[in-house]
């Protein structure tokens, strides 16, 4: 029951996670690549390792 609770509570945290890089995306339209990896991220698309090439690729092209 604990765990379950955790996770639900986890998954919750990670769905306010995505919810915060779209709302930074629309107000820091500079931050887009690093905001759109935060959200592949907290939505298990990615990982970290994947999130953080993104954004390497995306700094080398500014």
């Amino acid at each position: 029951m604990y765990f379950e609770a955790e996770c639900a509570t986890l998954g919750e945290r990670l769905a306010e996670v995505s919810v915060f890089a779209d709302e930074m995306q629309r107000r820091t339209p500079s931050l887009s690549p690093e905001m759109h990896a935060l959200r592949e991220l907290a939505e298990g698309a990615w990982s970290r390792t994947e999130a953080v090439a993104y954004v390497e690729r995306w700094a080398k092209k500014r």
